[in-house]
């Protein structure tokens, strides 16, 4: 077998035996070579949406409020935004409701095992988000608080069954997880999702994640 496999993983920190040991778990598990960085700017554009290049952003030395410019700042220079994930995060930095705005599909502790590391990286493949649930329904629970009059704006009308699909998606379920939830087919959960899209001006499930932490 070749032993030159296509680098669609990027490590962003330092190439130490930490990011090492995980560079090696993403070649035995996911076939693919590794590229280390410094900057997110410096991972390569997709050549499809297909082949996003997936991207673990070490956060062991980082500061918050620099961590979230550069993820503001950094993320969108690349089209499509590579599906990144925030790994050997330190919990008490509470960056995740500012992460997923900026674009960042999922979240790796610093003690999480490889277990986790590994249903993460499968998760943001797959289209979906990995978060924690209470992390989740406490972002939809805050902006409930704060945004709940947008629901009645008059450019936006969801009804009650949008609204529930939306908030699942906002926890990270698939399509098939929010029709077992909902007792619905999946042709009816993407014909929700289609007309959700339409009525909040929006084109993939991160925006519509997004709108939901703000608004729902």
């Amino acid at each position: 077998m070749n032993s030159e496999k296509v680098a669609r993983f990027w490590i962003i920190g330092p190439q130490d035996l930490a990011n090492s040991l995980l560079a090696r778990f993403i070649t035995d598990h996911f076939d693919s070579g590794v590229e280390f960085g410094q900057s997110l700017l410096q991972v390569g554009n997709a050549r499809s949406s297909s082949q996003r290049p997936v991207v673990m952003f070490d956060c062991r030395s980082a500061e918050r409020r620099t961590l979230v410019e550069t993820l503001c700042s950094e993320l969108h220079t690349r089209l499509p935004i590579p599906l990144t994930l925030l790994v050997h995060l330190p919990r008490a930095l509470g960056i995740e409701r500012e992460a997923l705005q900026a674009g960042v599909r999922g979240f790796v502790y610093e003690n999480d095992g490889s277990a986790v590391l590994l249903r993460a990286v499968q998760t943001i493949l797959s289209g979906d988000i990995w978060s924690s649930r209470r992390f989740m329904v406490d972002c939809l629970l805050a902006a409930g608080h704060q945004a709940a009059p947008a629901l009645n704006h008059s450019s936006v009308h969801l009804t009650g069954r949008e609204i529930e699909v939306l908030s699942l998606l906002a926890q990270g379920k698939s399509n098939q997880a929010i029709s077992q939830g909902l007792y619905i087919s999946q042709h009816t959960v993407k014909t929700h999702l289609y007309k959700i899209y339409r009525k909040i001006n929006v084109s993939n499930r991160t925006h519509a994640v997004r709108w939901a932490l703000k608004h729902l």
